[in-house]
């Protein structure tokens, strides 16, 4: 991974509008109706986070990423944890929490250089391997069934009754992916790569049976791919600032 200044909050799309077309091997382009227009960028810009906790070259060197996850543990609220100037291998990756920042002395100043495995799925090593810092949020396992309201542009969803949401509720709407367009070929069919019709929104206004979310839909769902939703808690106001994440000789895709 080259050297990079990520930050993942909870208003992580805006700036400049950005169509994105993309072109196939037979010179086609995707249709209009199957297009995303994307507004990315932190609203107000990257925030400056104080630091809070200071990692040793010491403790670094000797407890690996334990010496991370020790400092973050000791964060109450919010805040970055400095690393200090060097190269430091590591063998577990960095499970970030909300509201931490980890903080480097510079692109190429501070590497994190990870042997991390990559991930294996029906006997077969997922490449390019990932999860050397690792932002997991949750969802529940309760799935609501979306009657209408489905398609793109839209902002009100019909659920019916007793759907358990919240007005400020994150929810996930999604459906089946349509195999026809996504399974041209078997290898892409594996479980990571389901349910990639889909689309993280905020519930702005409860209807009774149904739900105002922020955003309008950018995709359509189809009622023949089970459109539905459910509650997320993902990892906010979280990022990587200022050094370069690289996998180790035989991790290099980490």
């Amino acid at each position: 991974m080259n050297p990079m200044h990520l930050y993942f909050g909870k208003r992580i799309f805006a700036g400049t509008s950005l169509v994105l077309a993309l072109v196939g091997l037979s010179g086609a382009e995707i249709p209009s109706d199957r297009l995303v227009e994307w507004d990315a960028g932190v609203r107000g810009g990257i925030p400056d986070v104080p630091v809070a906790e200071t990692v040793t070259v010491e403790a670094l060197g000797r407890l690996g990423t334990g010496a991370i996850t020790e400092a973050m543990e000791r964060i109450e609220g919010a805040g970055a944890i400095l690393l200090p100037e060097g190269a430091f291998y590591l063998e577990e990756p960095v499970r970030m929490r909300p509201g931490v920042v980890l903080r480097g002395r510079g692109a190429g100043k501070t590497r994190l250089i990870f042997a991390l495995p990559p991930p294996e799925e029906d006997g077969i090593s997922i490449r390019p391997a990932y999860g050397a810092i690792r932002m997991e949020g949750k969802r529940e396992t309760r799935e609501v069934g979306i009657r209408s309201g489905h398609r793109r542009g839209s902002r009100e969803l019909e659920v019916g009754a007793g759907h358990g949401m919240e007005v400020g509720d994150l929810i996930l709407v999604y459906s089946d992916n349509d195999p026809e367009l996504m399974y041209t070929e078997s290898r892409w069919d594996r479980p990571w790569a389901r349910e990639s019709m889909a689309q993280i929104v905020t519930v702005v206004a409860d209807r009774g049976e149904r739900l105002v979310v922020d955003t309008p839909l950018r995709l359509d769902l189809k009622a023949e791919f089970a459109p539905r939703l459910r509650r997320i808690r993902p990892i906010t106001d979280a990022g990587v600032e200022a050094m370069t994440v690289a996998g180790a000789a035989g991790f290099d895709d980490t």
